[in-house]
């Protein structure tokens, strides 16, 4: 498992985004999201959306698909907190309660066709 937090930077003419995570060793998971994390609130944090995983799985597909940007695929580049193995469309259904350390997440959201997406409930 990996995690990825980052603060908004910027992008083009259309202002700030968060997607851009980079490694840490730790994240602070709370009902409302990651802590530190700049989001937009109208579509992620809360209760529904507080903590974004994706599949490792994944990263070999895209780069397979983007040859030019095989370099760039690497856990925390799509702006997810959470990169691990087994967690896949397959594998994850809503109401599913996963955990990693003292943190449980149930899916609260069907997988979307790249990824799942996983959040906090307590």
């Amino acid at each position: 498992m990996r995690c990825s937090s980052g603060k908004g930077k910027p992008l083009g003419r259309t202002g700030s985004f968060g997607i851009f995570k980079e490694r840490v060793r730790t994240i602070d998971v709370g009902v409302q999201g990651v802590a530190g994390v700049q989001v937009d609130r109208r579509y992620h944090g809360g209760p529904d959306r507080a903590l974004h995983q994706y599949p490792v799985e994944h990263y070999a597909r895209l780069a397979d698909a983007f040859p030019a940007l095989r370099e760039t695929f690497v856990p925390g580049c799509l702006g997810e907190n959470v990169s691990s193995s087994g967690l896949c469309e397959q594998d994850v259904f809503v109401g599913m309660w996963c955990g990693w350390g003292p943190v449980f997440c149930r899916s609260r959201s069907r997988a979307r066709s790249a990824g799942g997406s996983i959040t906090v409930s307590r």
